[in-house]
């Protein structure tokens, strides 16, 4: 397997606003901390050590939540990353995403991965543990976007009732799933395995929460991978004073308006906030929240309360109260002693309008890592792309335009039959004059054969213009086949393809590779050739 990595933004698949951050324009300064780069990582640590984490309690519930796996004896690392994030030496690296079934989309891999890199380096670096963290959003509430897997072109659903935060699920019916599964995968030993470790993990009894963190920790567990499920009232607890007032202020719509009249005159806005941005969380829904002449109420949903009712509420139960896409990476910021945040674009594109939300708490601003991105080429895909004469830039542009550019050498072929008409005109036009000058009755014998070379020249042109459909229906198609491949259904591989196809093209040392070659500190798009 080839590793040939290319600048990210040459694939053409990235926003203005991702690049301009990536390279520093100076409109983007003002909307974060730090740019990722090794240099500043020093100081990001020192100014996170003057802000206090309840270090005890965060190893007291990622105890509790590990509790099932016996991770002294199967994951000795995860164990010691636990141990060592109770210390005040040791710091974080996070990434997070929806409790996808099976991992979802490619993309919740290439994070982790990415995550793990970077936990690695600043670990020699700063010479101070630094330690990978997956948050599972497992409060989202959104089940039609983790409720299926894609394998080849076909989405496997997992179909059943659903109410509140996926996190709590149980994982009934997810067996049909995998069974559906195991009958299109066919005899791959390596995705076979990886099925089979679905089911455990998404056994009869497990929430998906817990289904999540067992997959992830036997897949990441040996580089000492912590997911941490936040859905927790004692982690709540350390938000109440923060929930508190975007209940009674309602401030942080107009807090972060700076930034986002910033990003919306350049750019876009990736989120809007709401007057409150908190939901209402049970075991039946998350409802929203919102304030109408002074009562509290869940939208769509039969509770209300008064101010002091519900501070109230907030005192004795924080684990009924969700931050949206708004809060959420400041209840991140509080409980974690962390260094940096690694997301996708759209992730970042939210994170640049919440400094001003940090800066009023009094929280530091994590410095913000646009992931590596990945693609994979099959074998007989790239001998069609050498047959073709493409390179890993060329199949990157829209799939029309590689086939137009191609055929232009193609139709010159238009002009070379022109050409050979005007030749075989003037060759009849020297015949004709030379009879006309001789013997005129030798002039129809000049017109006949000037009407059989007529003929054979539009033969010969019909001849070679149904070979160029020919060839050009083939050729289009193993466009079609190759930009397929390497962009399905016009977007990224890791949008769409899952771990799982992932392995059964390539084998279980597939991940060995992504942790052997992904540099974190560089802006690539890998391209793997096989």
């Amino acid at each position: 397997m080839q590793h040939k990595p290319v600048p990210i933004f040459s694939t053409g698949r990235f926003s203005k606003l991702m690049e301009d951050y990536v390279n520093e324009d100076s409109k983007l300064r003002p909307l974060y901390n730090r740019p990722h780069k090794r240099s500043s990582y020093e100081a990001q640590l020192q100014e996170k050590s003057q802000h206090l984490v309840d270090r005890a309690l965060l190893a007291e519930v990622l105890t509790d939540q590990y509790a099932s796996l016996d991770i002294a004896k199967r994951y000795p690392l995860v164990h010691e990353a636990i141990d060592q994030l109770a210390l005040p030496e040791s710091f974080t690296v996070t990434t997070g995403h929806q409790v996808c079934l099976f991992t979802g989309p490619l993309y919740f891999i290439y994070k982790i991965v990415n995550t793990i890199r970077l936990a690695e380096e600043l670990t020699e670096s700063l010479k101070k543990p630094v330690l990978p963290i997956f948050w599972m959003a497992t409060e989202d509430h959104d089940f039609e976007e983790v409720n299926h897997v894609w394998y080849g072109d076909i989405k496997y659903r997992w179909e059943r009732p659903f109410g509140g935060g996926v996190g709590r699920m149980n994982t009934d019916g997810v067996e049909e799933v995998v069974d559906q599964l195991q009958h299109a995968v066919g005899e791959s030993p390596s995705a076979n395995e990886l099925l089979d470790l679905f089911r455990r993990c998404y056994r009869p009894g497990n929430s998906l929460a817990q289904a999540t963190r067992e997959l992830a920790t036997s897949l990441f567990g040996h580089k000492g991978l912590i997911v941490l499920d936040a859905d927790d009232a004692r982690l709540k607890s350390k938000m109440t004073g923060y929930f508190k007032d975007e209940l009674l202020n309602r401030s942080s719509s107009e807090i972060i308006e700076p930034a986002s009249q910033v990003l919306n005159e350049y750019y876009f806005t990736q989120v809007n906030p709401r007057e409150i941005n908190l939901f209402y969380l049970n075991n039946e829904t998350r409802y929203r929240l919102d304030i109408e002449d002074g009562v509290f109420k869940t939208v769509d949903g039969p509770y209300t309360w008064s101010a002091e009712e519900i501070t109230a509420e907030l005192e004795q139960f924080p684990e009924r109260f969700s931050p949206n896409v708004i809060l959420r990476p400041l209840y991140q910021e509080v409980i974690l002693p962390n260094l940096a945040y690694i997301g996708g674009g759209g992730e970042l594109a939210y994170w640049l309008q919440l400094k001003p939300l940090f800066d009023r708490h009094m929280v530091p601003f994590p410095i913000l890592r646009l992931r590596n991105s990945v693609g994979f080429m099959r074998r007989k895909f790239v001998h069609k792309m050498e047959s073709l004469n493409l390179s890993l830039q060329d199949i990157c542009e829209p799939v029309f335009e590689q086939r137009r550019n191609h055929f232009k050498k193609e139709l010159e072929l238009n002009g070379q039959i022109d050409s050979l008409k005007a030749e075989a005109s003037v060759l009849f036009q020297q015949m004709h004059e030379l009879a006309d000058k001789i013997d005129p009755t030798l002039k129809g014998t000049a017109e006949a054969y000037n009407a059989r070379q007529t003929h054979l020249i539009e033969n010969f042109e019909k001849k070679i213009l149904r070979a160029i459909q020919r060839r050009e229906s083939e050729v289009s198609r193993m466009f079609d086949e190759i930009h397929a491949e390497a962009f399905p259904s016009g977007g990224l591989q890791e949008r769409r393809d899952t771990y799982l196809t992932l392995v059964e093209r390539f084998g279980g040392g597939v991940m060995n590779i992504l942790f052997d070659e992904i540099d974190p500190f560089a802006h690539d798009f890998s391209w793997f050739i096989e």
